[in-house]
């Protein structure tokens, strides 16, 4: 049973991602018999087969051909029930979900139907209450209807449906449909991370759950100005980070409290523009030899290097660009003959 359960998943997979009689084939069968079976669309070629490749060619066929009556066709050991699901998901006909006697594969039949229709209605087919919720679930996610939620009756799944769609939409007010008043705070924080609405963050408790709420509006508006809302530093230090790396605005690390900080928001947008005058900046001393090295590495311009603070730190970044740009012309500057040398055999890759 459990064999079949899995087998059908995976039937459910392919059709829900729009996969091709042959992607079937392919991904599933190694065995060459079985392959050439399937490819002739005649059942009586599985039939000729041994073993347990009889059934699962059956019922494959069934599949690809869309056709529930050469399920009728399997013998003894193999799973009818499985086979007239995976031809129900292939077709799209509901009907032929009807024909299955095992509970759990009619249960997972009716949900594949109703999460690729789009309809909720086709989850009250299910007698099992979590399979069910597990179904009006799927189906509200796939279409984006909090409205389904609603009729779950598991006060969990209800929650959890609503939590799942209000992220998804970042519409903060399905979190208020909730149940576990607990579980609205955190629905509230994942709910702004696709929204434009600051009221959400009003809405929270403060603390950091409200300052990663602000963060994330910021983001999402492109709007350096509500990292001033952000009440911890760190937070905010790390809202204004965020946004000089999004808008590539070096001034915007001005805003940020923490030495260390500043520099390395500094440092990114630096590499991110390839502009390294603006590694001058940078206070810490390690920080801006590093911010550097890896805009002459990146921009292949050994120039850059001679901004350095030591001859050592200078030879070593003319080396690295050799290496990454495969051109001796990096190492013209060089005036010590032994790292002259050894920077000529980096750039031909010696």
């Amino acid at each position: 049973m459990r064999f079949a359960l899995l087998l059908l998943a995976i039937s459910v997979f392919f059709f829900l991602f729009g996969c091709t009689n042959k992607d079937i084939v392919d991904a599933m069968f190694g065995n060459e018999e079985v392959r050439a079976a399937l490819a002739t669309g005649d059942p009586a070629k599985c039939e000729a087969l041994e073993g347990s490749d009889v059934n699962e060619c059956l019922s494959r066929m069934a599949e690809m051909k869309k056709d529930d009556s050469i399920c009728e066709r399997i013998r003894a050991g193999g799973s009818v029930d499985s086979c007239h699901s995976r031809v129900a998901v292939a077709s799209g006909n509901i009907e032929t979900c009807k024909k299955i006697k095992d509970s759990a594969i009619l249960s997972m039949c009716y949900s594949s139907m109703a999460t690729s229709k789009g309809d909720a209605s086709i989850c009250d087919n299910i007698t099992d209450a979590e399979m069910k919720s597990l179904c009006m679930s799927d189906v509200a996610q796939k279409i984006g209807d909090a409205g389904i939620c609603g009729r779950i009756v598991d006060s969990n799944r209800k929650d959890f449906c609503y939590g799942e769609i209000a992220r998804d939409k970042g519409d903060a007010s399905i979190c208020d449909k909730m149940a576990d008043k607990k579980r609205i705070q955190t629905c509230y924080a994942e709910a702004a991370g696709k929204s434009v609405d600051i009221g959400i963050c009003v809405k929270m408790d403060a603390g950091n759950d409200r300052d990663t709420c602000y963060t994330s509006i910021a983001y999402n508006k492109n709007d350096p100005e509500l990292c001033d809302k952000v009440a911890e530093d760190y937070n905010r230090d790390s809202c204004y980070a965020n946004m000089a790396g999004k808008r590539n605005e070096a001034t915007l690390c001005n805003e940020i409290d923490s030495a260390q900080s500043k520099d390395n928001c500094i440092k990114k947008v630096a590499g991110e523009k390839k502009e390294h005058t603006l590694c001058q900046r940078i206070v810490d001393e390690q920080t801006k030899q590093t911010c550097y090295q890896e805009i002459a590495i990146s921009a292949e311009d050994a120039s850059i290097c001679e901004s350095m603070g030591s001859k050592g730190m200078i030879t070593n970044c003319v080396q690295e660009v050799a290496q990454r740009s495969g051109d001796q012309k990096a190492c013209v500057n060089i005036k010590d003959a032994a790292a002259l040398e050894l920077c000529n055999r980096i750039a031909k890759g010696e």
